[in-house]
């Protein structure tokens, strides 16, 4: 991960701030991941799923086909004409992962790259995360 330093920069910050400054931004987005102590709060007590699949047959239907296909090449046109099969994978998943109050490996990762907010980096708030993919 590599941050670049205005030349603005003030000249108090060290050598080994500057070296750290990876690490600790790291440490602060990954609060997030940790364990958590208390358990998840159940949901309610409906035989409705909270998803429907007239919901995402919605969503792959309103794709814009112009746009460029995702990191995974697949292309909006694709999942817009097969929206009929394929809006009950994704209402599966959310709703499995709904009921079970878990969240599949792959949605929980990411990658993304701290940008700098202002000129003055003192901060680890001074900071936005930008996901590229």
């Amino acid at each position: 991960m590599g941050l670049n330093y205005s030349v603005q920069e003030k000249a108090s910050v060290s050598l080994q701030q500057r070296l750290n400054l990876p690490d600790k931004v790291n440490d602060f987005y990954a609060r997030l991941d940790r364990e958590k102590t208390s358990t998840p709060v159940p949901p309610p007590c409906d035989n409705d799923p909270p998803c429907l699949v007239t919901k995402q047959k919605r969503a792959l239907k309103r794709l814009n086909i112009n746009k460029a296909a995702e990191p995974n090449n697949i292309s909006p046109r694709l999942l817009k004409t097969w929206s009929n099969q394929l809006s009950s994978i994704p209402t599966f998943i959310f709703n499995w992962s709904l009921t079970t109050s878990t969240i599949q490996l792959c949605f929980n990762q990411s990658t993304f790259v701290p940008v700098s907010k202002k000129l003055s980096r003192e901060k680890l708030n001074d900071y936005r995360s930008v996901a590229p993919n």
